[in-house]
């Protein structure tokens, strides 16, 4: 912003950082489902994976909020989540759900995954789920999911009916098997 370009600041957003996890969920009663985009398209499956957290005597403070520790296994990964009684609402991000109060900070035992509250908003709207979406189960996923990262061409070519170009398959293939460390 220092150096404006005839009278008009240029701001480079390439350097923020920004968040590359995809995925939404939403809890309905004791019913998760966790909404998933694959080449733009989005699919819906309910979770199969309920964490059994280990609640820890351990207490540190997160911006304001006293907040105790709870560690749990979600499919892989060891979570560990730090939760405030003082908002006595049982969710989280993603699925790290179902402790005492309300998830401020969670991540996996190899930092791979953090998750920290920014704020909190009063809404006087629902928040709704994805619509236009694909229902299916976790193994259907997870098997279109692999099959995109092994050929993106030519998922590519299924879903839209047009050709990567030749020289560029290598590049998109390269692309898509970078990003292949997913929370499940």
């Amino acid at each position: 912003m220092a150096n404006p370009v005839n009278g008009k600041v240029i701001i480079d957003f390439s350097h923020i950082p920004r968040a590359f996890f995809i995925p939404e969920v939403f809890k309905t009663g004791e019913k998760v489902e966790i909404y998933d985009k694959i080449l733009g398209v989005y699919y819906k499956y309910e979770t199969d994976q309920k964490i059994k957290w280990t609640l820890i005597n351990e207490t540190k403070t997160i911006s304001t909020y006293r907040c105790r520790k709870a560690i749990g296994k979600y499919r892989n990964k060891n979570i560990t989540a730090w939760y405030t009684e003082d908002i006595p609402i049982s969710e989280g991000p993603y699925t790290f759900k179902g402790l005492p109060g309300l998830v401020i900070e969670a991540y996996d035992d190899k930092d791979f995954f953090h998750f920290s509250l920014v704020g909190l908003k009063d809404l006087s709207e629902l928040v709704a789920p994805i619509t236009n979406v694909i229902s299916t189960d976790y193994e259907r996923f997870l098997k279109k999911r692999t099959d995109f990262q092994n050929d993106p061409a030519g998922a590519f070519f299924v879903t839209t009916g047009k050709h990567v170009p030749k020289d560029q398959v290598e590049r998109v293939t390269k692309m898509h098997r970078k990003n292949n460390n997913h929370l499940d």
